[in-house]
């Protein structure tokens, strides 16, 4: 059979359809229909998979400028859908930065989604180089959409992911029907996912830490508390110590040779996260 007339074709390699299927998935928006019900899906299974593994954060989209978004400067930036653009990795803003991102209208549609569900949306990129371009820090062509994880309203309206987010993950960690089943659960499933560490509870003043305790509470103090959601040391150090009912789960995080401490937004702040390390162990048997 004679098939010198159809053109020679090549076989794309693993990693260009993995490329290819991963673009797809972080860059729905790129298509006109906006943000459809696929794109929608997309981003709630990319929340669930982060919420399981004990993340503080998930990126669930990759805007072009010019496409996607276009810059405001600050001084005329009080449109309530311009953005600060923060580090991709530090969570911080850029300095030197005089510019806001503005959103076209599919990603408004998702930021408008993720707020629905009760969670925080930040802008994000990274600086290409440290030499000053007309006073201003250049960044990136590219932004990021990242999701931040946040405890949720008492109250929900509707069922939503925020829900699902309270229910599975967000709903205090020491009721009676919480066990250290599934605690080890989230540890593994962080594992898995290779993460550094992972929230493992939400506690909240009063009910579960406080700035009371004596020197008989060594065990429950905090030692070094973080700065949600960047993970820098929380300043001034508050001196927080938890309550007796959380000594199950300090136990359990001794046990397993890991150390713990928390994670909240200022030292004013009336929840905070139980945070869990997974450093490596000293020795293994």
């Amino acid at each position: 059979m004679d098939l010198s007339h159809l053109p020679a074709t090549t076989p794309r390699s693993n990693a260009e359809t993995h490329r290819s299927r991963s673009a797809r998935k972080m860059e729905l928006l790129r298509s006109t229909d906006g943000f459809t019900a696929d794109a929608q899906n997309e981003v709630s299974k990319i929340l669930q998979n982060a919420i399981a593994c004990g993340a503080s954060r998930a990126t669930v989209q990759t805007l072009r400028i010019d496409r996607q978004y276009s810059y405001t400067f600050q001084s005329k930036s009080d449109e309530a859908d311009s953005f600060v653009i923060h580090d991709l990795y530090s969570l911080v803003p850029i300095e030197n930065v005089t510019a806001k991102v503005t959103l076209y209208a599919p990603a408004r549609d998702l930021v408008q989604f993720v707020r629905e569900q009760e969670l925080d949306i930040i802008v994000c990129s990274r600086r290409v180089s440290d030499k000053l371009v007309a006073s201003r820090v250049p960044v990136a062509d590219w932004i990021q959409l990242v999701v931040l994880f946040v405890p949720f309203k008492p109250v929900p309206t509707k069922q939503s992911i925020g829900m699902i987010f309270n229910t599975q993950y967000q709903d205090k960690i020491l009721d009676v029907n919480i066990s250290s089943a599934m605690w080890n659960k989230r540890l593994l499933t962080a594992q898995s996912c290779g993460n550094a560490w992972f929230i493992n509870g939400i506690f909240y003043v009063g009910a579960d830490f406080g700035i009371q305790g004596t020197q008989e509470d060594e065990q429950r103090r905090v030692v070094e508390p973080l700065s949600h959601p960047v993970m820098f040391p929380l300043n001034p150090n508050p001196e927080w110590v938890l309550s007796e009912r959380c000594i199950p789960m300090i136990a359990w995080v001794s046990q397993l040779g890991y150390k713990w401490t928390l994670s909240a937004p200022n030292v004013q702040s009336k929840w905070a996260y139980f945070i869990v390390f997974l450093d490596p162990l000293p020795t293994y048997k």
